[in-house]
């Protein structure tokens, strides 16, 4: 997609609604940011029915939960041959918990992960294949985790026709879930925006980006992906000679972000 960043960061839990958190870098890192907070710090995952489920980190430590705090810790250290064996052994005790346990698919996104950073996208996509079904058959085709599958398979299509067809998804969950938090809902759509720019097709990427801005400015609160979704059209606007919005778009970010500190698109 578009640059990739130098290092991966850890994601900040902040109350979302879902225990999974998009990091907006573009690309496969997006993926590897966004599986940090499963094995870590996470609330309760809500199911199709509505009962809330304890998710890899709200609960009693178990076999599992320790083969990922170990996966986890080895990535941080770099060891990925040690990281791809523990994930493989979390996702040997998953398994035990039946085809169609939720936990079982953010296992399956965690070792997607693991092979998204060594480069081995066919067994990314398969992890996150098999995840998908479970959690549009166990949580329903609108649910967050759902956007988050179709997130993570379109960065890696090789197709941009079939990637779109995983970003329309992902743009219509964002626009029909009620379980997904401000937070994410920007961030889905400013890496949706960066597939169509990414692709020429600047006028989509716009609408979505002014989209995304809506919604923050509905909600009446600041994150730090406003400031994500700001800089991607203001870097947009500015790649189209369109100097005068590029800098309005600045003036409004400092406005609303009084001390933080920002640089010119």
């Amino acid at each position: 997609m578009n640059e990739f960043v130098s290092e991966v960061q850890e994601p900040k839990s902040a109350g979302h609604s879902v225990p999974w958190m998009v990091v907006v870098t573009s690309g496969l890192l997006v993926l590897v940011c966004l599986l940090t907070t499963l094995a870590g710090e996470a609330g309760a995952r809500p199911s199709r029915s509505g009962q809330s489920e304890s998710t890899l980190a709200t609960r009693d430590e178990t076999p599992l939960d320790t083969l990922l705090d170990q996966a986890r810790e080895a990535r941080r250290m770099g060891r990925m041959a040690e990281v791809e064996k523990l994930a493989l052994a979390a996702l040997h005790e998953a398994e035990k918990l039946g085809e169609n346990s939720p936990k079982l698919a953010d296992v399956l996104i965690f070792v997607a992960g693991v092979y998204g950073q060594k480069g081995d996208r066919g067994k990314m996509v398969s992890f996150t294949e098999r995840a998908l079904a479970i959690d549009e058959k166990t949580l329903g085709p609108d649910h967050p985790s759902v956007a988050r599958d179709l997130n993570n398979l379109a960065q890696f299509q090789q197709s941009p026709a079939e990637a779109e067809k995983y970003w329309r998804r992902v743009v219509e969950i964002v626009e029909t879930t009620e379980q997904m938090d401000t937070f994410n809902r920007l961030a889905l759509l400013d890496n949706a925006a960066a597939f169509y720019r990414h692709q020429g097709r600047n006028v989509e990427a716009e609408t979505l980006l002014k989209h995304a801005l809506e919604i923050a400015l509905s909600t009446g609160q600041t994150t730090d992906t406003d400031d994500v979704v700001r800089g991607s059209l203001a870097s947009l606007y500015r790649a189209e000679g369109k100097e005068n919005e590029a800098e309005s778009i600045f003036r409004d970010a400092v406005a609303a972000d009084g001390y933080r500190k920002w640089e010119r698109p």
